[in-house]
């Protein structure tokens, strides 16, 4: 299910059991941000799992097993958690493998020293 939320462009809401079995309550699993304008595009989509602290994001930061310069697109990510009000310990990119929050900013660092 999708709603408006806030800043939020989407929230995706998932059923939570209860001890009644009958019925169920709704909580907010996911949420989907407008984490734009980027190089990469003037509208990015970002999804965050906030139970997880997880942003899931594609084409702007592509983690390959070890660290290395943040291109522009992930500098210009850098801000938007908190920018956004999120806690993100994890990011799962669409190309690559799911980093932790120091393998990002590790990556931030060398791109804005130019390493």
């Amino acid at each position: 299910m999708f709603a408006g939320h806030g800043d939020h462009v989407f929230v995706i809401e998932a059923p939570v059991s209860t001890a009644h079995h009958d019925s169920c309550i709704r909580r907010p699993a996911g949420e989907v941000y407008d984490a734009g304008p980027n190089p990469h595009a003037e509208e990015l989509l970002v999804a965050c799992l906030p139970a997880l602290k997880l942003m899931y994001l594609a084409d702007v930061y592509n983690y390959t097993g070890q660290v290395t310069l943040a291109n522009e697109q992930a500098l210009s990510l850098a801000g938007k958690p908190e920018e956004l009000g999120l806690e993100i310990e994890r990011i799962s990119p669409t190309h690559g493998q799911e980093a932790n929050g120091e393998m990002f900013w590790e990556s931030v660092r060398l791109g804005r020293e130019g390493r």
